[in-house]
């Protein structure tokens, strides 16, 4: 849930584009001979060219260090921090998407897609789409509602589980569920993804996450253990005090004004944190299947046995359209890390896992928010933030629109070939 289809499509179109313009190398029975012999000389292509020339290092030597030969460059001149903590060679194009994204969701730059007369269906999405990017652009509202809209999400996502002396399979399931709506990462959750063996066919994918951390800087970096501490303290305090902390203060706050009931919360957090990253060191990763690394199907009376302690049949109801019965097996990522998880589920109690939970929520939800709510030191550009949201939120609605605009109708025609193609080599 980093990267979006946005993300995804304009992946599609730029190596559609890279293919097409290309030498293509054809071996037949007289040996090899080029396909395609022009040479691109469009600015695109020489823009491009010039890009993979940067990112090299010219001076490393290919045999003995390639990755620094082909990369080297790129890691030269890439620079991390607290908004963008990691990249790839595809989030140089997370910026100009993003600015693409704004022109379909903002009509007030005149550049926004109309629906065709009757088209009610294009209508409805469209004005989801402007409403959602709108309401995520009203400053003023936002500012004027403060931490209450996030208060009212998290009441009612831990109502689903109430404090007690055991913790609720169901009521877990439900939280899960909720989180995973959200597109927030628990320990482990289900998504729709497609069945890399039948084109025809989304398998359901079992994935790991719900860290805040690398799962290594659990056990070795002291210093980010302590200040994410600190931080989860601080937001605890903003969101889960019964009093609004920024009622009657402009200043933000320190960890000298968090109560010790937050303080004790934050080390739960972070111990809870602790267990499940060494379950994810231990059993790390893709799990090999029958079939290699990306398939490694199993039915849901395997994974409950994995995981009693989780009710999947609810969290699946939970997540699928009452009407879609889904029979077929479960593509399992990392099942080995699935019994260590239930090992830390027996030892761990309800108001962990509320605490856990709730810190999840805070931490991906307050990004929304405005001074002083959000706590991050980096603050991103309001527009790239709604844009990012729509984005995630409205995946097919932002993904069509995008296609239209960007992709001419040549690389869509390839592109459509190139999946029946794929789809009749089943």
């Amino acid at each position: 849930m980093v990267y979006t289809k946005v993300i995804v499509f304009v992946a599609i179109g730029a190596a559609l584009s890279t293919v097409a313009a290309a030498p293509v190398v054809h071996v037949g029975e007289n040996g090899s001979s080029l396909l395609n012999q022009d040479v691109c000389t469009s600015p695109d292509c020489a823009a491009t060219a010039a890009q993979i020339v940067k990112d090299m290092n010219a001076n490393a030597d290919p045999c003995e260090d390639f990755s620094e030969f082909s990369c080297g460059g790129f890691y030269q001149n890439t620079v991390l921090s607290e908004t963008i903590p990691s990249t790839e060679h595809l989030s140089d194009l997370v910026p100009k998407n993003l600015a693409i994204v704004r022109e379909l969701a903002d009509p007030s730059f005149g550049k926004a897609p109309q629906a065709a007369p009757g088209d009610t269906a294009g209508q409805s999405n469209l004005k989801k789409l402007h409403d959602m990017y709108a309401s995520c652009m009203d400053v003023t509202t936002i500012q004027r509602v403060g931490r209450q809209p996030l208060v009212n999400q998290l009441q009612t996502v831990l109502s689903l589980l109430p404090e007690s002396a055991t913790v609720d399979k169901t009521g877990l399931s439900k939280v899960m569920a909720g989180l995973t709506k959200l597109q927030i990462l628990p320990f482990y959750t289900i998504i729709p993804g497609p069945n890399v063996y039948d084109p025809n066919l989304n398998i359901l994918t079992g994935v790991l996450g719900g860290l805040s951390l690398p799962a290594t800087a659990y056990n070795q970096s002291l210093p980010d253990l302590a200040d994410l501490e600190s931080k989860i303290a601080l937001q605890f305090q903003t969101f889960l005090a019964a009093e609004d902390v920024y009622a009657h203060r402009t200043t933000p706050i320190t960890v000298a004004d968090v109560d010790q009931e937050w303080l004790d919360a934050a080390k739960d957090v972070v111990a809870f944190e602790t267990l499940l990253a060494d379950a994810t060191i231990k059993n790390p990763g893709q799990s090999k299947g029958p079939k290699g690394f990306v398939y490694n199907p199993h039915s849901f009376g395997e994974l409950s046995a994995m995981t009693p302690s989780i009710d999947w049949s609810t969290l699946l109801s939970e997540l699928i359209p009452a009407e879609v019965e889904y029979t077929r097996p479960i593509n399992l990522q990392a099942s080995a890390f699935l019994p260590a998880l239930e090992t830390v589920l027996q030892s761990t109690t309800t108001k962990t896992l509320r605490n856990y939970f709730a810190w999840r929520i805070i931490d991906s939800q307050s990004k929304i928010l405005e001074t002083p709510y959000n706590l991050a030191s980096e603050t991103t550009e309001r527009w790239k933030t709604c844009s990012q949201n729509v984005a995630a939120q409205l995946p097919d609605i932002t993904g069509h629109y995008f296609v239209e605009r960007v992709l001419p109708e040549s690389s869509q025609t390839v592109f459509r070939s190139m999946i029946k193609n794929v789809i009749s080599a089943y």
